[in-house]
């Protein structure tokens, strides 16, 4: 079922892929989460997928994907046939963001302090 997901956390308060590499999927979404908030650290890597419906990721019923750091991450060459390469949809009312950060320590815009936190995102299509 090319709707399905490889990986599918559902229902869940807080879930984390703390590295990893998931490259040349094809049929369906690597990650699909479902009222989930998914936490990714270290370096994760998203490469070459290709999904029939909505890209290597799919973020929807109110699920959160959070950067947490230290995390290095790669969006790269995924595609998809319908929807985006990378889909995030709210379907319930909410002020919080699909997608963000979270620091290690708490960080101000006036801090000396770096974060440790690079997203890359290229060559993906829809």
């Amino acid at each position: 079922c090319s709707q399905v997901g490889i990986i599918v956390f559902s229902n869940l308060l807080n879930a984390s892929i703390n590295n990893g590499v998931f490259k040349n999927n094809v049929g369906s979404s690597v990650l699909v989460c479902q009222q989930t908030r998914l936490f990714l650290k270290g370096n994760i890597n998203f490469i070459d997928n290709v999904a029939e419906i909505d890209g290597a990721i799919q973020i929807k019923d109110d699920s959160m994907l959070i950067f947490e750091e230290p995390v290095t991450a790669q969006f790269v060459g995924n595609k998809a046939l319908i929807g985006g390469g990378i889909a995030a949809t709210r379907d319930y009312f909410s002020d919080d963001c699909v997608i963000q950060f979270k620091t290690e320590q708490n960080f101000t815009i006036n801090s000396n302090r770096s974060i440790n936190i690079t997203v890359t995102f290229s060559d993906n299509m829809a």
